[in-house]
């Protein structure tokens, strides 16, 4: 189990953790948005913004030789910040960590086939995107 802030996430579930760390972000925080769309746009750069953090630790580390060790607990909290707008945009769009989570494995299945031939594409069923 995890615990933040007096707030346990059970490791073994995750989607449940997920869905309480989604509810967790939702109930703690006041955004500077209240729109729909200005959820989307702070959503997208914050993950723009916060992944440029951890490229530059990344480059820190390996083009300029800062030890791992030195790098590794800011890395953890930016990766936070990715997870906490990542979780925002799930969150505004009406997507599961479920949802993207099967689509990426999905994708992974149909391009690397070789790789996990016991697993198949799931079939489209031609939906369109607003069905």
């Amino acid at each position: 189990m995890i615990i933040m802030d007096g707030v346990g996430f059970d490791e073994g579930h995750f989607e449940d953790s997920m869905r309480e760390y989604g509810n967790f972000v939702d109930q703690g925080v006041t955004l500077p948005c209240s729109g729909r769309r200005e959820r989307m746009l702070l959503a997208c750069l914050g993950l723009a913004g916060e992944s440029g953090e951890v490229v530059d630790l990344m480059k820190k580390h390996l083009m300029h030789g800062k030890p791992e060790r030195e790098i590794r607990q800011k890395l953890v909290h930016e990766l936070g910040d990715v997870l906490w707008y990542y979780q925002l945009m799930l969150d505004t769009m009406g997507v599961t960590w479920d949802e993207v989570i099967a689509g990426n494995l999905d994708k992974l299945r149909a391009r690397y086939p070789e790789k996990h031939p016991e697993f198949q594409p799931l079939p489209d069923i031609g939906l369109s995107d607003d069905q």
